[in-house]
């Protein structure tokens, strides 16, 4: 809004010094007038309502919750699904989890990042976990299923 106001008293100062240097006298009122009423049109648009595109849209109550259910369902759908599923969709998201609640990043010491994932997971649980166990591509054996998800979560909190 300030960045409005302000470049429109730059354009309406430009425009009347541009129609006084062409020593016209009778122009500048309509020089003036032209970019005074651009600068209210801005203004107006800025005060009343045009919505930035980059913000999102208030929404209703309760639609957060309802795309976090969703969210929460797809993860409890691909914990059941195959292993190229949990590969692809729970892996990532796990390993990010943890490395953001122990600290531990892969990059820095990979020794220590393994050790810490048996640690707090055990080796059972770690092999789902841990980001380099990936599978084949088109691997369709069974995944872990949601009891495994739901003790991996429940370490990840106790982290």
């Amino acid at each position: 809004m300030k960045r409005v106001v302000v470049l429109g008293v730059v354009l309406i100062i430009g425009a009347e010094l541009l129609a006084l240097i062409t020593r016209n006298r009778a122009l500048v009122p309509l020089v003036s007038g032209t970019a005074l009423a651009l600068v209210l049109l801005n203004v107006r648009r800025a005060v009343g309502g045009a919505e930035d595109p980059d913000e999102p849209e208030s929404d209703e109550p309760g639609e957060s919750l309802r795309r976090w259910l969703s969210g929460t369902e797809s993860t409890i759908r691909w914990s059941e699904s195959t292993r190229s599923d949990w590969d692809r969709h729970l892996r990532p998201m796990l390993a990010r989890r943890y490395e953001i609640a122990t600290g531990h990043k892969q990059s820095k010491d990979s020794a220590a990042y393994h050790a810490g994932g048996q640690m707090l997971f055990g080796a059972e649980l770690w092999e789902w976990v841990n980001p380099n166990n990936i599978a084949p591509t088109g691997d369709r054996s069974q995944g872990p299923g949601r009891a495994a998800l739901g003790e991996i979560l429940e370490r990840l909190e106790m982290a």
